[in-house]
């Protein structure tokens, strides 16, 4: 099972709790273990860029996120519409809004 449990959400294969990906994995272990690799190539692209004026808002995360999962989500970096758990309360769509 994944770390993530959406509510009321299509991004998931049928029946399943892991969610529909451009690779087409369909084991939660080989997916998480993906999602790791990209994330450690994406802190190490990102951590060398940033500087005193890093603005650390939204569009900055959405764009972690794009750049970082892009290859793997057609959903990367887009606010989602759906409230999102994680373990326990996570942060609501309603939350987040772009300026």
């Amino acid at each position: 099972m994944l770390k993530y449990q959406f509510q009321q959400s299509l991004i998931y294969q049928p029946n399943t709790d892991i969610p529909i990906n451009k690779l087409g994995i369909t084991d939660a272990q080989i997916l998480t273990e993906f999602e790791n690799d990209l994330l450690d190539s994406a802190f190490k692209q990102y951590a060398t860029q940033l500087d005193a004026d890093t603005q650390f808002n939204l569009d900055y995360f959405c764009s972690i996120h794009r750049y970082t999962f892009q290859s793997l989500y057609d959903w990367a970096g887009v606010i989602r519409s759906h409230d999102m758990d994680w373990l326990e309360s996570f942060v609501h769509k309603d939350t987040l809004k772009c300026d």
